[in-house]
């Protein structure tokens, strides 16, 4: 099989169950008073620029109330199976040594929420710990917001419920479209070791 850089960015459809998906995006507005901006490096302006939507991160503020303890606590769940789940698809199409040794810990679990017009410019998830990225889409009521990989040369569209695990190397620059009308909810996470 030929295996193409794209071909790591690995989606995983209906990955996490509606119900859930919908706690998700109700522990954000219930406690959407602590949710706050994030920045990073981006390629086009090559400076560090803060993003222009809002991020609840749960590993922060999962001390603040129970509620939020349980969230963070059900999304790693579902990072660690998605992480799982990469790891067989490296193992059986790329390559055979594989291990979830590198990618097996996060320290940031955020649900994002993008509102119309809001996106990620391009950049990359890379520091001295991260490498690799997962998202977890939790909702369907939007239109743009698709990933766009390598300068828009490879975009990936998710459905309710989807995940999406991808490197967090150099080359892997990325962001997503602007969204179009409604509003996308999302899980975030950087995996390290």
């Amino acid at each position: 099989m030929e295996v193409k850089i794209k071909d790591l960015a690995y989606v995983i459809e209906n990955h996490v169950d509606e119900k859930d998906c919908g706690f998700f995006i109700e522990t954000y507005n219930k406690f959407q008073e602590l949710a706050g901006i994030e920045g990073s490096y981006k390629y086009d302006s090559k400076t560090r620029e803060d993003d222009n939507f809002l991020c609840l991160n749960l590993d922060k503020v999962c001390k603040e109330d129970p509620e939020l303890q349980i969230a963070r606590d059900l999304a790693w769940k579902y990072i660690k199976l998605a992480v799982g789940k990469y790891v067989k698809f490296v193992n059986k199409e790329i390559c055979t040594t594989f291990n979830d040794l590198n990618i097996c810990n996060t320290h940031n679990i955020r649900i994002m929420k993008y509102s119309k017009g809001q996106s990620i410019k391009d950049h990359t998830d890379l520091d001295k710990h991260n490498r690799a990225s997962c998202t977890l889409n939790l909702n369907n009521e939007y239109t743009g917001g698709k990933f766009q990989f390598f300068s828009g040369r490879h975009n990936i569209s998710l459905h309710t419920g989807d995940a999406l695990v991808f490197p967090a190397e150099p080359i892997w620059i990325h962001g997503t479209e602007p969204i179009n009308t409604g509003t996308r909810y999302s899980i975030n996470c950087f995996l390290h070791g």
